[in-house]
């Protein structure tokens, strides 16, 4: 996904201008089909293997998400999809696909991430969120 694709995926998602306030947001990520093709591109990436029970999990479903929070969410988007700046380590290893949902309203109360995590997260989807796999 490019900065471009983004920036019209959130348009096209009715969330433009919602992104530019601070909230919570998911993203759909490319991860490799198997275990041990996820820990390779982690490895490449990080210089070290995620937990076994993280790379089976995420080999596990068929979607994969990432969930973050942001005073800017607009911002905080296109540092994760650029990479030129601020990228996070999940992200570092796994590229950004689409935009899955932002939601301004979450209260930044600390577990908002993990809130929206468990709500994202089930039988086929699994969510990044801070280090911690749903």
């Amino acid at each position: 996904m490019t900065p471009t694709s983004c920036h019209e995926r959130l348009d096209h998602l009715g969330v433009l201008d919602d992104a530019h306030s601070e909230g919570t947001y998911a993203l759909e990520v490319d991860v490799p089909a198997g275990v041990e093709r996820i820990q390779r591109g982690y490895m490449a990436a990080k210089g070290h293997p995620l937990e076994d029970g993280m790379a089976a999990r995420l080999a596990s479903v068929s979607d994969v998400l990432y969930v973050g929070r942001s005073g800017n969410v607009y911002d905080r988007i296109m540092d994760h999809v650029d990479g030129e700046v601020r990228r996070a380590s999940f992200l570092e290893a796994f590229d950004v696909i689409d935009v899955r949902g932002v939601w301004p309203e979450d209260d930044n109360d600390g577990v908002a991430e993990r809130r929206r995590a468990r709500e994202l997260s089930g039988p086929a989807t699994c969510v990044w969120s801070d280090g911690e796999v749903f």
